[in-house]
C-alpha cells in the first residue's frame, strides 16, 4: 500500500490509497477484473469497501481509491486491503496498516 501525501489525518479527503496485487513477489495481471474494491477498516469497527480504479490498465496489478469527505473520521491504526473478481475467481491483497493522525 502507498498513500500519496506525507501524513493522513482525521477528516482529510482527496487522499489517494494504492494497493498492488502480487503472488510470490510477481505482479498479478488484474486487467480482466469485473469488480475492483479497496477496503478500509478503522480501529474497532468493520471495514467498508470503496470502488477501486486501475492505476494504469490493470496489467501492473495496481488499484487506487481517492478518499472522499466523511471517510477518515477516526484516528488510530487503520487497515487496507484490495479485492478483485474476474470470471475465473476472487482474490484479495495482503492487509497493510497505516495511521490516521488526530487534529488539534
Amino acid at each position: 500500500m502507498s498513500v500519496i501525501g506525507s501524513d493522513v489525518h482525521v477528516d482529510d479527503y482527496g487522499t489517494i490509497f494504492r494497493v498492488w496485487f502480487k503472488d510470490g513477489g510477481v505482479v498479478v495481471d488484474i486487467s480482466l477484473a469485473t469488480t475492483k474494491d479497496i477496503y478500509l477498516k478503522p480501529p474497532g469497527t468493520a471495514s467498508t469497501g470503496y470502488a477501486g480504479t486501475f492505476i494504469t490498465d490493470g496489467t501492473d496489478g495496481g488499484l487506487y481509491y481517492t478518499s472522499g469527505a466523511g471517510v477518515l473520521t477516526t484516528d488510530g491504526e487503520w487497515a487496507i486491503q484490495g479485492h478483485f473478481i474476474t470470471p475465473s475467481g476472487s482474490w484479495k491483497s495482503q492487509v497493510r496498516y497505516f495511521d490516521v493522525l488526530p487534529n488539534i
